[in-house]
C-alpha cells in the first residue's frame, strides 16, 4: 500500500540516521513475511532457531506487520563512536517502563486468542528481560554471522545518503530515498506500519530516525508511536551483480588497483591509521599512503581526533563499494 508521511518543517531540520540488528530480527523473523528477501534469510536459518526464541517468534507470528514499539529502540548513529550493537539495543529494550509495555500490548486486543506471551509480559515479572533474551539468542544463532556483510552494506548506503544530504540538500536526499515521490512536506513510500490500514502518517515535529535494512525490497517498514522518536526502516540500494567473467577476483581492483580496493573496504564504518593497518597487516606508513591515495580520489574523508586521524568512506566512495560487491558477497541474494 502506498502510505504518504507528512512532514513539518521541525521533521526536516532533525533527520538522523540508524544501523538496527534487531529491526532486521524482527523483519526477518515471520514466516510469512511479506517481504521476499527476508523470506528467503529466514527459510535458510529458521532451523537454528534456538528454544529460548521461541517467544519472540511467536509474538511477532501474531500480528505479521505489527511489532511493538518497545522491541525497536531506535539508536542514532555517532560519527564519534562506534556503531550501537545488538547489547546496546537490548539494554533500551530491557529498559521499557511497565506502563509503556501494557499500552503497547493493547495492540493484540483485537486478536481471538493473543499469544501466551502477550500474556506472559503482562503479568509483568522478568519477561522483558526474558524476550530481550530471546531475542539475543535469535541474533546468536540465525543472523550473527551474516550480520558484519549485512552492516557493511548498510554503512556503504548511509554513506551515500548523508554524501547526498551534505551535498544537495535534504529534499535531494529523501528522493533518493523514493524517487519522484518527495515535495517540501510529504514523502509517498510503499509499506506498512503500526496501523496496516492507514494510508497517511501526520509526523508532529519530532524528526525521525532512517534506517537501511537490507531485508525489505521496495516497501518501507515504519515504527512510529508516542513512546520514542519515528523509525523508518527503507531497503538498501541493492549492489550490481559483477559480469561473470570478473566474479573469481575482486571487481574493484580492477578499477582502482588492488591495495587501494583492499583499504577501502578494509575502512568499513570507519577507523584510524593504525587501525586500517593492521586490518590490512601492513605498516602504519603504507596504510597512510592507501589512505592518502583513496582521500586524493575523493573516495575517503580523513578527520584529526585528537592525536590521531580517523577514514570515513564518502558518497562516492559508499558508489563504488555498492556497484562492485566484494567476492563471495552474495547474502541478500540468496
Amino acid at each position: 500500500m502506498q502510505v504518504v508521511i507528512r512532514l513539518q518543517p521541525r521533521d526536516l531540520a532533525n533527520i538522523r540516521f540508524s544501523i538496527s540488528p534487531v529491526a532486521h530480527l524482527l523483519l526477518g523473523a515471520v514466516p510469512d513475511s511479506p517481504y521476499p528477501v527476508a523470506r528467503r534469510w529466514w527459510r535458510r536459518v529458521r532451523r537454528d532457531a534456538p528454544a529460548a526464541a521461541a517467544p519472540v517468534v511467536e509474538l511477532l507470528q501474531a500480528k505479521p506487520m505489527f511489532t511493538p514499539d518497545f522491541l525497536t529502540p531506535p539508536i542514532a548513529l555517532d560519527p564519534r563512536r562506534p556503531a550501537p550493537s545488538i547489547a546496546d539495543e537490548l539494554d533500551l529494550i530491557r529498559a521499557a517502563g511497565r506502563a509503556r509495555v501494557e499500552r503497547e500490548l493493547s495492540s493484540y486486543d483485537d486478536l481471538p486468542d493473543p499469544p501466551r506471551v502477550v500474556r506472559a509480559l503482562r503479568d509483568g515479572g522478568r519477561e522483558v528481560d526474558r524476550l530481550a533474551d530471546g531475542v539475543y539468542a535469535l541474533y546468536r544463532s540465525c543472523l550473527a554471522d551474516d550480520w558484519p556483510d549485512i552492516e557493511r552494506r548498510l554503512r556503504a548506503d548511509l554513506a551515500y545518503r548523508a554524501g547526498v544530504l551534505a551535498e544537495r540538500g535534504v529534499e535531494a536526499m529523501l528522493d533518493s530515498l523514493a524517487p519522484g515521490q518527495v515535495d517540501h512536506s510529504a514523502l509517498t513510500v510503499s509499506g506498512g506500519c503500526r496501523h496496516p490500514g492507514r494510508a497517511e502518517v501526520a509526523m508532529d515535529g519530532r524528526g525521525f530516525l532512517l534506517s537501511a535494512n537490507g531485508f525489505l525490497d521496495d516497501s518501507w517498514a515504519f515504527s512510529i508511536g508516542p513512546w520514542q522518536q519515528p523509525f523508518l526502516a527503507y531497503p538498501t540500494l541493492r549492489e550490481a551483480e559483477p559480469p561473470a567473467a570478473r566474479r573469481a577476483g575482486d571487481p574493484l581492483a580492477v578499477l582502482i588497483g588492488r591495495g587501494r580496493a583492499a583499504a577501502l573496504r578494509a575502512v568499513g564504518p570507519g577507523c584510524t591509521t593504525g587501525e586500517l593497518a593492521a586490518r590490512l597487516a601492513v605498516s602504519a606508513p603504507t596504510a597512510s599512503v592507501q589512505a592518502t591515495a583513496l582521500r586524493e580520489a575523493g573516495l575517503l574523508a580523513s578527520a584529526r581526533d585528537g592525536r590521531e586521524v580517523v577514514h570515513t568512506v564518502t558518497a562516492l566512495g559508499a558508489g563504488l563499494l555498492l556497484a562492485n560487491p566484494a567476492p563471495g558477497s552474495a547474502l541478500l541474494r540468496r
